[in-house]
């Protein structure tokens, strides 16, 4: 609707689908301002037939522009048109007359050729009064953004876990635009998809939400701890604080003694079983050979046991001569422990665990023999003592019990007289 352009740098494909919408917008505009009719009633027989013939007259102590006196080329049309087909004669018409220059006043022009193009210059009104700026009208509402003061306390999370950030506008309807998160110990490193640190592993909700300044950060490492900070325009910020918990590993028996054939787990493991360690390597430390990692396999004999996310143990099977030696555990490449693993024969008299464990049963055998045989002689020997004392016992009462006989039976008799 500005005539020092009239659609000179639309391309054709899309100005016919302007076109109809200029003359369905126009029709819309003056619906409501009146009846359909309306139209008509505002461009008197006498104006048309001046747009016909001739320039249009200006308005009264005002110059004509150059573009009055292109006016003919209009195409003509008549009371007897529906609104529609006026409007479409007027857009017609306005897009044969002359562009007007740069530097002129569009609305100064409109004003002057409001009789000719009475729906257009309704229609141009409605545009052309917007103030134009060079900054994004959303920035100018961004302004308004303040951030939530609610205080934000540390975050403690867990290597492979996610962690929302959160920073907001307090009123919900402002959409702030120029903000961005920033991870502060790193030197400001922007938090974004865009970022090779961050990639993949950032997700906004900014875009369905203008006002949520949020940002989700999945798949966290021992790197991405630190002091988060939301900024809005490089003025208003807010600050988080991230903790984020490795993988500590566990003091297991560094010595492990196995047999050819057999198979053999050498254990490995984080303290805290919440924790995900997102990269570990098994090793041989003879060859600096990679046996497993995270990404690797050097073939189907070694094999991790992660029953839980913590647990890194390497098992070994079918274990050869060549198998014994010195196995790292490293996690993260920074913490590491290790294994030894000798491997012997079945029929290797040196073996000295067989002969612990043999030397024990042995022992345990004749501890057992020996204190049976201390308990029977004990028992023995309180049962005999048992028997004896029993025994005098009984000789006691018959020695007493044949003197009271015998003195009872030998008692002297007492003679008449006596009495």
């Amino acid at each position: 609707m500005d005539p020092r352009f009239q659609g000179k740098y639309v391309s054709s494909g899309k100005l016919v689908a302007l076109k109809e919408r200029v003359i369905c917008e126009a029709q819309s505009l003056l619906g409501d301002q009146g009846s359909s009719a309306g139209v008509d009633k505002a461009v008197p027989q006498s104006a048309q037939e001046s747009a016909i013939a001739g320039p249009v007259p200006p308005i009264a102590k005002k110059k004509k522009t150059l573009a009055s006196f292109f006016v003919q080329d209009a195409t003509p049309y008549s009371s007897s048109f529906t609104p529609r087909e006026s409007i479409a004669n007027e857009l017609l018409s306005y897009l044969k007359s002359v562009c007007l220059e740069s530097e002129a006043d569009p609305l100064q022009w409109w004003q002057e050729h409001e009789v000719a193009y009475p729906a257009l210059s309704t229609l141009a009104r409605k545009y052309l009064c917007v103030p134009a700026t060079s900054s994004p009208s959303e920035r100018i509402f961004s302004c308004r953004c303040t951030l939530s003061e609610t205080k934000q306390e540390p975050k403690t999370k867990y290597t492979g876990d996610s962690v929302l950030l959160s920073c907001s506008c307090e009123d919900p309807n402002t959409k702030p635009k120029d903000f961005r998160w920033t991870h502060v110990e790193s030197s400001g490193t922007e938090v974004s998809n865009e970022t090779p640190r961050y990639k993949d592993r950032v997700h906004t909700f900014h875009k369905t939400t203008p006002s949520n300044l949020s940002v989700l950060i999945s798949n966290l490492t021992e790197e991405d701890q630190g002091t988060y900070r939301c900024t809005i325009y490089n003025k208003k910020s807010t600050d988080t604080k991230l903790i984020v918990k490795g993988c500590v590993l566990t003091e297991h028996d560094n010595t492990k003694i196995s047999y050819l054939g057999e198979s053999v787990v050498l254990p490995c493991s984080c303290e805290d079983p919440k924790t995900k360690p997102e990269r570990f390597e098994w090793k041989r430390a003879a060859v600096n050979e990679t046996l497993v990692s995270d990404t690797y396999k050097i073939n189907d004999r070694f094999q991790m046991i992660r029953d839980s996310p913590h647990h890194l143990s390497l098992r070994i099977s079918n274990l050869t001569e060549t198998d014994g030696g010195l196995y790292v555990c490293s996690v993260n490449g920074k913490q590491s422990t290790h294994v030894n693993l000798t491997v012997t024969d079945f029929g290797d008299v040196s073996k000295p665990i067989y002969l612990i464990y043999l030397i024990c049963l042995v022992m345990l055998l004749v501890f057992a023999t020996a204190g049976c045989i201390y308990w029977k002689c004990t028992r023995g020997k309180t049962e005999r003592k048992g028997s004896q004392l029993i025994q005098s016992l009984d000789d006691e009462q018959d020695d007493t019990y044949t003197s009271v006989v015998y003195s009872q039976s030998y008692r002297p008799k007492i003679s008449a007289d006596e009495h």
